[in-house]
């Protein structure tokens, strides 16, 4: 059930948190761990590597397409962000302690389950003293979030099994669960009530004008191949609304800085793909291209993408990683599908930033010493009079209006 709140697929974190099962052991309970396994053996679920989500966990019989995934990923990850920041402004958490699931680590636990989010809170009814220590115990709040639909009782079921059981345990600090949605219809909503959970609904924490900038923003990832070829003013349209929550927007601007390139490489002509998913049939891994750029009969690249403000850098072990990982991926793609396999191939690291030194260094004795194919990359400045030249103006003043801020 979980899997299909999600559209069939999500990435690894996200079943440690929303199975319903626990992540350390406790007596009478299986662990997620175990089964996942235990449905992969069964054919209804396949696991796979993945170069951006660590791995990917997807139902044999239907999921999603990887573009939702990745809207939807990203859409989350944001709006956990914004609730982070919420729960310290309003004291409800404390400032320093706040725990988001990420890709490549294990999610926030809290009584022996995974969790989206997960912060000590000090409020009064909450908040223990030990009299033998002379300390203060806080509890703590914990959030689940499920931005893919309007969310059902059925979709909760898991999210209250594992409320049930940890209210249950003996030991458990107090503690203040949360539901977060776009929207949840009303048997959700009247569940949620009875069992004495937050209901977060974007438009309650924030504002309706923040819950439809998330939901075109799912809408512009999922679709957007279409939207950077046609509609390159639904780009600007996101960034300028994405302005009001600064913070909790850098990883979204990356992948419309992703978006603005396809765009430019469409307006030269070419035909692009954004986002492609790949796929290496002998490790089984998957990952990504950004930007796919079909140019002609005897030509097309690969360019990756680094959306980030104008003064970040792009490091040496993310150069390195692009060499020695993603390339290798993409090119077994490449020549996999007879529609690319005998085409000149190139290989294009793009940053709406710059680069540190030793990346340059690196990528330009990488550049002159391979033969195969053609690796490149550029910065901020390089893309800027790309742009210019081809007379984009609106995509040069995206770029310097939306990535040239300062960032540590």
């Amino acid at each position: 059930r979980c899997l299909e709140s999600k559209g069939g697929r999500m990435p690894h974190s996200s079943w440690l948190t929303s199975c319903g099962s626990p992540i350390r052991k406790l007596k009478g309970h299986l662990l997620a761990e175990t089964i996942l396994a235990k449905l992969n053996e069964l054919n209804i679920v396949e696991i796979a590597p993945d170069d951006r989500y660590g791995r990917i966990i997807r139902l044999s019989s239907v999921s999603t397409a990887r573009q939702k995934l990745w809207a939807l990923c990203l859409a989350e990850t944001m709006v956990l962000k914004m609730v982070s920041d919420w729960a310290r402004k309003l004291a409800l958490t404390s400032y320093e302690q706040q725990n988001i699931r990420s890709f490549d680590e294990p999610p926030p636990e809290f009584g022996g389950f995974g969790w989206d989010y997960s912060a000590p809170c000090f409020l009064n009814g909450i908040v223990r003293y030990d009299e033998t220590t002379s300390k203060t115990i806080p509890g703590f709040f914990v959030a689940d979030i499920c931005l893919n639909q309007s969310v059902t009782y059925d979709d909760l079921v898991p999210f209250f099994t594992k409320l049930n059981i940890v209210r249950n345990r003996t030991g458990v600090r107090p503690f203040v669960p949360c539901f977060i949605a776009s929207d949840l219809d009303s048997s959700a909503i009247k569940a949620l009530r009875q069992h004495k959970v937050l209901v977060g609904l974007l438009s309650n924490i924030f504002d309706k004008d923040t819950k439809d900038l998330l939901a075109t923003l799912i809408n512009t990832l999922e679709h957007a191949t279409s939207f950077a070829a046609n509609h390159p003013e639904r780009i600007e349209s996101l960034l300028e609304g994405l302005s009001r929550i600064e913070g909790e927007a850098l990883n979204v601007r990356g992948a419309l800085f992703t978006m603005i390139v396809g765009h430019y490489c469409s307006a030269q002509g070419a035909r692009i793909e954004i986002n492609k998913e790949v796929y290496d049939p002998e490790s089984e891994a998957r990952g990504d291209i950004d930007v796919l750029v079909d140019h002609d009969s005897a030509h097309v690249s690969c360019i990756e993408c680094k959306g980030k403000h104008s003064n970040a850098r792009v490091t040496l072990p993310e150069a390195q990683k692009w060499i020695s990982s993603k390339i290798p991926l993409m090119r077994k793609f490449l020549h996999s599908h007879e529609q690319y396999a005998h085409k000149h191939m190139s290989f294009e690291l793009w940053t709406s930033g710059r680069f540190e030194q030793d990346a340059i260094d690196f990528l330009r004795a990488r550049e002159e010493h391979t033969a195969k194919y053609k690796i490149a990359h550029r910065d901020r400045d390089s893309i800027l009079r790309l742009f210019q030249e081809a007379k984009l103006n609106k995509l040069a003043r995206m770029l310097i209006d939306h990535y040239d801020r300062r960032s540590t």
